[in-house]
């Protein structure tokens, strides 16, 4: 009986070594010139030693196609035509015995194949002989003399091999750290027995069986931070970039490089059957959108940033997300709309068409040509659609009802809130129908804290752990989490964590119990509070508490209506609760105005400071991030691509004038500043004011007002003593915070520490 696996694996050991070696490796043809000197001995020795499967000798009709290139009114068809050929190769032996000592021998190690070529000059003439006069000889020259480089050989494998065939970039630097999988079949130009090999090689090996001669310098790894510089510059310095990468970051990153650099960056994108063109002409415009309120980058500085901060890993479902925010929801054709919306869902990844790879390749080939010749190739995007160029009825009522609904469809889809069903954020889905009424008291304080640990926090450090102990929590402090640059005195640490106190004990009251507070119940500064429970736990909950679950800060413009009185009045009486703190609003427009004008000067000074500024870096995340602390640039108002880009620029410019003026206009556009000041300026009063703060933050959620805190005018010493003056009171300033309604209907949440793992 025939056993196949057996066989097969037999054959494995028998051959695989071999031809994984010729395939896996990187492909470099061995050229042998028969003008060298040596080569009659190098070549023989060469093809004794050597395994060769097939040699191909086209020389002598590559001879007469050359003849018939430079005497064009000679016919073919002619009697004149053999005999003056015959004349034309005489004079091309010259010295040589035989054709087989002339021109060029190649050896192709992945096929094994010896191949037969006219020496350079005279193949490059035939290659060429069709483009003209499409493209002149000073054209050609200036293409095949252009520098390029190319970022992703997926789609970049057609771009690559268009600008090949088409004679030009004889210097081509080629980077991609992957390998083909057999999906890539429907768009790139490969036999299946390609699957498994790197890209950077096949590209390679496609293009030196175009033309020998050409120079690629392959970056098997990618583009990294070791390589950039050489990528970029290196012996042959680019002269146009062309970007088909899947790592986002690097996108970006990589643009801020060429930006420093002068270099234009070429990329398509498909786009179903069409394509989406992008130029970046940062030879000519360095200052472009949106790069120009962005200070030069140097090239160490981005090499750096792309080591900084978290590892911008994302799901295909982010991918298509983040991708389509960058491109535009108005450019993506219907079914691409379709489909980009089950991605991650019935669909596994991104979909692409071959047909959109061979178009994106031609164009940006073209547009390489063209660059080279110093033409004005114009910047920005460009979109080419087949369908609105050869389809009649694409603008009929119908179809234009239906692109209507499905561009509405995929802006609600890179809206929705799908990030609240990630890990890190699955702690604001805590519900009170969820309390456990018929378990023990410690799994009912337990899940109390499930509220606790949705206060706010300074740059979401969430400074808190806890401990159960009978019917007490003992609230704790995590010193590992008390920002170094940001706050040595540890007052924001202890107003953070006054505020997790306030959610605890606002959480227990909504469902019916009693406590009692002790600060500071021992001798060390760890233990914050003690909270003494009685009671038993209602089952009609007070609605109150998703006022806790609602709440969000809010660091963009508000509308600058007025405060409601109710809300006023209210704010008063809490004030009232608490013996030695007092609230101050500063909503009439003078007062207003005056601390937006301390709270920008804040700013500028705070970020004057690297040691801070590079801190507050640290703790700055991505829209997309699976972190569990810091804030998500979509808290800070920043768009996708921004909060890749906005820790590296923090960290490395100081960029205060531009953050002065936006705290100073976003204060302005407020109802009031709030400013809440203490008679002592201790730990025990710190942890009042903080959750004396989150119970205004509740009551303002409850008025559907929003707030955003800014710390510089209370944690500088030069501006609190200002602050005391425009408040005029004597007592210590600690907690400054802005409310009033919001221009965003939504403003998204920060990720949360999962409570099991704040337990001691």
């Amino acid at each position: 009986m025939s056993n196949i696996k057996e066989h097969i694996n037999s054959l494995r050991t028998k051959v695989n070594h071999g031809e994984k070696d010729r395939f896996s490796l990187p492909p470099t043809p061995r050229l042998f010139n028969t003008h060298d000197e040596g080569f009659t001995a190098e070549f023989e020795s060469f093809l004794q030693n050597t395994q060769i499967v097939k040699v191909i000798d086209t020389y002598e009709s590559q001879l007469l196609e050359l003849f018939h290139i430079r005497f064009p009114h000679i016919k073919e068809e002619s009697g004149e035509a053999e005999s003056n050929f015959v004349e034309f190769k005489r004079k091309h032996l010259d010295k040589a015995k035989s054709l087989e000592e002339c021109g060029v021998w190649v050896y192709y190690p992945w096929t094994k194949y010896l191949v037969h070529f006219l020496e350079k000059e005279m193949y490059q003439e035939i290659r060429t002989a069709r483009n003209k006069l499409l493209i002149t000889s000073e054209e050609e020259k200036k293409f095949r003399n252009f520098v390029a480089g190319v970022c992703g050989l997926s789609i970049g494998n057609s771009v690559a091999l268009s600008i090949a065939y088409s004679s030009g970039c004889e210097i081509m630097k080629l980077a991609d750290p992957d390998v083909f999988s057999a999906s890539n079949l429907n768009r790139v130009r490969i036999p299946a027995y390609y699957v498994g090999i790197k890209k950077v090689y096949v590209a390679a090996q496609q293009i030196y069986e175009i033309n020998p001669f050409a120079k690629l310098i392959l970056y098997e790894n990618g583009i990294t931070s070791e390589n950039l510089h050489d990528f970029l510059f290196g012996e042959h310095p680019l002269q146009v970039l062309i970007e088909e990468m899947d790592s986002l970051k690097m996108k970006l990153f990589i643009r801020l490089a060429a930006r420093n650099a002068g270099i234009p960056v070429l990329m398509t994108t498909d786009n179903g059957d069409d394509a989406i063109i992008d130029v970046d002409r940062f030879d000519v415009m360095p200052d472009k959108p949106p790069y120009k309120t962005l200070p030069p980058v140097e090239l160490k500085a981005v090499t750096e940033g792309l080591m900084f901060g978290e590892p911008f890993s994302l799901s295909d479902r982010e991918r298509a997300k983040f991708a389509t925010k960058l491109v535009g929801p108005d450019a993506i054709v219907p079914r691409m709309q379709e489909s980009l919306m089950e991605v991650g869902s019935t669909l596994a990844s991104w979909p692409q068409l071959g047909t959109a790879a061979f178009l994106g390749g031609a164009v940006i080939a073209y547009l390489t040509r063209r660059l080279a010749l110093g033409e004005e190739v114009k910047d920005g995007k460009s979109f080419i659609s087949l369908d609105q160029l050869l389809l009649a009825g694409e603008q009929s009522d119908e179809k234009l009802t239906y692109r209507q609904k499905m561009k509405d469809a995929i802006a609600n889809y890179i809206t929705e809130d799908h990030y609240l069903q990630k890990e890190n954020y699955r702690s604001w889905n805590v519900k009170a129908s969820d309390f456990p009424y018929h378990g023990s008291i410690k799994e009912q304080l337990r899940f109390l804290l499930n509220y606790a640990i949705l206060a706010p926090s300074s740059h979401n450090t969430q400074p808190w752990r806890f401990h159960i102990e009978g019917d007490n929590i003992y609230l704790l402090g995590d010193e590992k989490r008390q920002l170094e640059f940001s706050d040595p005195t540890g007052r924001e640490y202890f107003v953070s964590l006054g505020a997790c106190l306030a959610n605890l004990i606002f959480a227990a009251e909504a469902f019916g119990f009693k406590s009692n507070l002790e600060y500071f119940p021992n001798s060390d500064k760890k233990t914050v509070a003690k909270i003494i429970f009685e009671g038993k736990a209602q089952k009609e909950v007070d609605s109150s508490i998703d006022l806790i679950t609602n709440r969000s800060s809010d660091r963009g413009f508000y509308n600058g209506q007025p405060l409601p009185e109710n809300f006023v009045q209210d704010l008063k009486r809490l004030e009232t609760e608490y013996i030695g703190l007092e609230v101050h609003l500063s909503n009439d427009k003078k007062s207003k105005s005056e601390v937006a004008e301390l709270a920008a000067n804040g700013t500028e000074l705070a970020l004057e400071n690297e040691s801070f500024r590079k801190e507050l870096a640290g703790w700055i995340r991505h829209n997309y991030t699976n972190l569990y602390d810091g804030m998500p640039g979509n808290t800070l108002n920043l768009d996708d691509m921004s909060s890749v880009l906005g820790p590296f620029l923090m960290f490395n410019f100081n960029l205060g004038k531009g953050h002065a003026k936006h705290d100073q206009e976003v204060i302005e556009s407020s109802a009031a500043g709030v400013t809440i000041c203490v008679d002592q300026d201790t730990p025990e009063y710190w942890v009042k004011a903080g959750k004396l703060y989150e119970e205004i933050l509740l009551l303002a959620t409850k008025y559907n007002l929003r707030s955003g805190t800014l710390a510089a005018p209370v944690e500088l010493p030069p501006l609190t003593e200002k602050m005391k003056t425009i408040l005029h009171t004597e007592k210590t300033p600690v907690c400054f915070f802005r409310i009033g309604f919001s221009k965003q209907t939504k403003v998204p949440h920060s990720p949360r520490i999962p409570l099991e793992l704040l337990l001691d």
